[in-house]
């Protein structure tokens, strides 16, 4: 563990270190608070409607949840950007056998550094959380359907990670990393939405990304959806550290 928690504090360290996590993070934090409020003053045109109608949604249906949704869809984006280099450019670097050579596991390196790229993309979970909050002084949040769509999207960007991890460990070079991640990412995220020939839509829908993520901004909290997420978690990190292992193991 203590070998897991250097590497990871290393990791995090670089990232922070870096302009290109920077530009990611307030760029991120940008657009999303451009729509934050763009949403936000489409809800207050039609609150007059929505007072006269019994049931009407409220602020954190139109506003919240489809802001959580776009983080998302930012992040097929932002996920191959900030995990590119994980491994891959540190074998294009020839550092990756400094590290190899160390008294750790290829778990140990490859943990490490998904707990440190975790890290950089819950901060952006945060900020991407201060703005709904900042609703408070005026409007009445529901705080269920809050927390709910938070979890589902935090879940979403470390399984995003996760993935991104492993063709990082794969890939020759970093930008090929981010191209494989981009296309699996996007797969994942319309695979819902288009028609495979041969399977059954069930197996299309549990494959789909937006499907379980969606549930979770509708405030359904299901063991199925937690558990897709964390088998690509797992998978990820599992396959990544094969690779690594591999890596090693190479005369």
């Amino acid at each position: 563990m203590r070998a897991i928690a250097t590497i990871a504090r290393n990791e995090l360290r670089s990232r922070f270190s870096s302009p290109s996590t920077w530009f990611v993070l307030c760029a991120n934090a940008g657009v999303l608070g451009f729509l934050f409020l763009l949403q936000l003053e489409q809800f207050i045109e039609i609150v007059p409607q929505l007072e006269s109608v019994a049931g009407a949604p409220g602020v954190t249906e139109l506003v919240v949840m489809p802001l959580l949704r776009t983080a998302a869809f930012a992040a097929l984006i932002s996920v191959p950007v900030l995990t590119m280099n994980a491994i891959a450019d540190e074998r294009r670097q020839g550092t990756l056998v400094v590290l190899l050579s160390a008294p750790v596991t290829a778990l140990d390196i490859v943990a490490g550094k998904f707990i440190g790229l975790a890290a950089v993309l819950l901060v952006l979970v945060g900020v991407i959380a201060i703005a709904p909050v900042t609703l408070l002084v005026s409007v009445d949040l529901d705080f269920g359907l809050f927390t709910c769509g938070l979890f589902g999207l935090a879940l979403t960007l470390l399984s995003m990670t996760a993935l991104g991890l492993t063709f990082s460990a794969f890939a020759p070079t970093p930008m090929v990393a981010a191209l494989l991640t981009l296309g699996t990412l996007l797969g994942l995220w319309i695979l819902g939405l288009t028609a495979i020939g041969g399977l059954d839509d069930n197996v299309v829908g549990y494959l789909s990304m937006t499907g379980h993520l969606d549930r979770f901004l509708r405030g359904l909290l299901r063991v199925q959806d937690i558990g897709y997420f964390t088998s690509l978690t797992l998978g990820g990190v599992l396959l990544g550290t094969w690779r690594v292992a591999l890596a090693r193991a190479k005369p």
